[in-house]
């Protein structure tokens, strides 16, 4: 079997998010370990997005960072409609049905929660929210099971969610 990566953030002390990565080997999954600077990647990972505070928008948004010419490039912010003056970040993809979802954070509790996106060939579509549409509790954060089966939603009031993730299909 090929070994695969999964990078994902914890909450250590002071609610501070850390990134970490965890190796499939032939035993399972190895101890998840942090990543401490970009020489902690496997630079064969790329391309893949980021969400950092040092738009012009202001706030937290995604970046795009490509990965070409053996390195990668400078990260670029992905365009209106998903950044906006509000925080957007914990974003997750689907390659099956090419959706993006993000939390976006609002001042405005009713414009706060999961929003998801389709990329069409003119870019990315207007984000809607996707606790709405599915009416689930709103949640924070959100990822893909690695066979795109299962779409986890973590809560912080009510813990984790699924739902098959074939019902986004339609949306």
């Amino acid at each position: 079997m090929s070994a695969g990566r999964i990078y994902f953030y914890s909450q250590v002390a002071d609610n501070i998010d850390v990134l970490k990565v965890t190796c499939h080997e032939d035993a399972g999954w190895s101890t998840p370990k942090v990543i401490e600077s970009l020489d902690d990647l496997e630079w064969n990972d790329g391309p893949f997005f980021i969400s950092a505070a040092f738009s012009e928008l202001g706030g937290q948004d995604i970046y795009y960072v490509d990965y070409s010419e053996n390195s990668y490039q400078t990260p670029r912010p992905v365009d209106a409609p998903i950044n906006t003056q509000c925080d957007e970040y914990f974003q997750c993809f689907s390659n099956t049905f090419g959706y993006m979802i993000l939390y976006r954070f609002d001042e405005i509790k009713e414009n706060r929660g999961l929003f998801i996106s389709q990329r069409s060939k003119q870019g990315w579509e207007i984000p809607r929210n996707l606790s709405k549409i599915i009416n689930l509790p709103s949640g924070f954060r959100a990822n893909f099971s690695p066979n795109e089966e299962f779409l986890f939603i973590l809560n912080r009031k009510d813990g984790l969610f699924w739902i098959r993730s074939d019902c986004l299909k339609d949306l």
